[in-house]
């Protein structure tokens, strides 16, 4: 099962969310990001088997995972290069953390395309999102809704910008074991990354 956390926007939380999904599905974390931040965390906390992969090598890594591991999670880089791409064309599950605002759902508006464009070759590819760092419930409700409302996306939830998530990741914890409503709000989204995984796993066998 390979599941790939992606965004053409920095900043949205997707090496965050990345490392707190490998965590709650006890799943190996494949970093395509040149900048390397969740092999770095690993490095530091360790906890989670993590591989930093060169953009050149992200096709063979990502084709050996999807056969060989159970869950594998890859952090994508925000750049259309190899290895996004190559991300969404062999993903069983693509989860886009978007924040609300207009870059940012220019951004969503692409990884759309990209992601209609991957399933030329990965037809049964499943596209999801959250709501990620809202900082007021007008913000929420507008986003979720707008969210709620795209064909073919499954909407996983919202998390708040909520300070138990930072705190989490400097202290090397998952925040989605955090008391209130971070904890909660992260729970709910893995949450349904689960239930996605036990459907397309029955989708494929």
């Amino acid at each position: 099962m390979l599941i790939a956390i992606a965004n053409l926007k920095g900043g949205v939380g997707k090496t965050t969310l990345a490392i707190q999904a490998a965590a709650h599905l006890e799943a190996e974390i494949f970093d395509l990001d040149r900048q390397g931040d969740a092999f770095d965390w690993v490095g530091r906390f360790g906890g989670i088997p993590c591989q930093h992969i060169a953009e050149a090598d992200a096709w063979l890594a990502l084709s050996a995972a999807r056969e060989t591991k159970e869950i594998v999670v890859a952090d994508c880089p925000p750049a259309e290069g190899v290895a996004l791409r190559s991300a969404l064309a062999l993903a069983h599950l693509v989860i886009i953390p978007i924040l609300a605002s207009p870059q940012d759902l220019k951004a969503f508006g692409r990884m759309r395309v990209l992601c209609d464009e991957a399933r030329g070759v990965n037809p049964s590819l499943v596209v999801a999102c959250v709501a990620n760092n809202l900082r007021t419930v007008g913000m929420a409700k507008d986003l979720v809704e707008l969210l709620e409302a795209e064909k073919d996306v499954v909407m996983l939830g919202s998390v708040g910008a909520r300070q138990a998530i930072p705190d989490a990741y400097a202290a090397g914890t998952p925040a989605f074991l955090a008391r209130g409503e971070a904890g909660r709000e992260l729970l709910h989204v893995l949450l349904g990354v689960e239930k996605l995984i036990r459907k397309i796993t029955r989708g494929h066998q």
